[in-house]
């Protein structure tokens, strides 16, 4: 149920977006209401949610797995915090010029109620890690499977060891490449955040920074296309690996051993739809991000600065007189002075919201560097997991085939 609610809100927010870049390409004088960018927003965090749900499932500490996944989470949020706060000037998200921005914005809109927001940036930084950290939990998992994954099927040794227990892969050699681009992909978009390394090489040199910026983004579809490519392989491979477990099992006395294999046979076949939701709630999220930036941040170039927020109606102006001059014949004085209506009465704040609503209370500038955070932190942290995971199956494989030896 869950996984038929989550598939069929990813589609629908996908297909209004583009539904509606249709209908702003035929009829221009049609404006964004919103619709699709919170319809996308709010099943973005809907699937973030399970995700989560999905890591604690059992209990916060009711698992190893959960541990790691808080120890990771813990860790992310502070490197964000660090790279947000403390080194901005090495990224491409401009987020303290984006925040002030925002922030600008913000007091504009409240100064039609006389009211004024002071926010540091540290504090903005200290969300933004918290965000950080639930997505860097949310994808565990799926990151340690990949990576025990991308393990067995790139080591030759332990290639033959399953293919001896029945399991073949047809087209291998493209299997590996896919395979191969799936674990460095990540790279190559994270090199494209940092700003003295690929951008101020490219940009503006050869081409423009927001060709630059779109042709990023297209490099991040790509790596969600590779990962799909390889998403039903891998959940059949978990399937396949209780099939391999079985043939094993009858060569090996060892208790601990059969224990173990039993425990993990019968969580691969039980979670099978888990997994499936899991697999799917990975590929949404860096699906979502890139519509939002395309919905909202790409849209920032074609007009960097936003229409000012005009408050007169809020105003009458008043022409400077007393009774005195009245009565004595005099000219009333020429200055005039400008007296605030109530804001509260109904007409005033039907007045603000409708103003505030036609100009945008987001600066473009701050979509962009939120989504283009959260999208570079989403391919940071699973290629970070995903090496964390490779190096301990690969220490941990050749401590097992060392005490096979030993028995033998």
């Amino acid at each position: 149920m869950e996984l038929d609610f989550l598939v069929m809100m990813t589609t629908t927010s996908v297909l209004v977006y583009l539904l509606l870049e249709v209908m702003r390409f035929l009829t221009p004088s049609v404006k964004d209401v919103n619709l699709a960018f919170s319809l996308e927003t709010f099943t973005a965090f809907f699937v973030l949610f399970y995700l989560l749900k999905q890591a604690f499932e059992g209990g916060i500490f009711a698992s190893d797995e959960s541990k790691v996944a808080l120890f990771l989470g813990a860790q992310g949020a502070m490197v964000a915090f660090v790279l947000l706060y403390i080194t901005p000037q090495y990224v491409d998200f401009a987020m303290p010029q984006a925040f002030e921005a925002f922030i600008r914005r913000v007091n504009q809109c409240l100064a039609a109620i006389d009211m004024h927001v002071e926010l540091g940036y540290e504090y903005f930084c200290g969300l933004m890690a918290g965000l950080a950290a639930l997505i860097t939990i949310a994808q565990t998992k799926h990151a340690v499977d990949f990576g025990h994954y991308y393990h067995s099927f790139t080591k030759t040794a332990w290639d033959k060891t399953w293919q001896n227990l029945g399991y073949r892969v047809t087209g291998y050699r493209k299997f590996q490449v896919q395979m191969h681009l799936a674990f460095l992909l990540p790279i190559l978009i994270v090199v494209t955040f940092v700003q003295s390394i690929m951008k101020s090489f490219f940009a503006p040199k050869y081409i423009s920074e927001g060709l630059f910026d779109l042709l990023r983004l297209a490099l991040i579809a790509v790596y969600i296309g590779v990962k799909a490519s390889l998403s039903r392989r891998e959940i059949q491979w978990g399937a396949d690996q209780s099939y391999g477990y079985i043939k094993a099992l009858p060569y090996n006395t060892n208790d601990q051993f059969f224990q173990t294999m039993t425990n993990r046979m019968l969580s691969t076949v039980n979670g099978i739809w888990t997994t499936v939701l899991g697999h799917f709630g990975c590929l949404a999220i860096p699906i979502l991000l890139v519509v939002l930036l395309l919905h909202k941040g790409c849209y920032f170039f074609c007009s960097p600065t936003m229409p000012a927020i005009n408050f007169d109606f809020l105003y009458t102006n008043v022409t400077g007189m007393n009774e005195t001059t009245i009565n004595a014949g005099q000219s009333p004085l020429s200055n005039e002075t400008r007296v605030k209506t109530n804001p509260y009465a109904a007409e005033n704040m039907a007045g603000i919201f409708s103003e505030v609503n036609s100009k945008g209370l987001v600066p473009g500038v701050f979509y962009r560097a939120l989504l283009e955070f959260l999208a570079f932190w989403w391919v940071l942290s699973y290629f970070a997991i995903t090496v964390f995971a490779l190096l301990y199956y690969r220490r941990f494989q050749s401590q097992a085939a060392t005490a096979k030896q030993k028995i033998l």
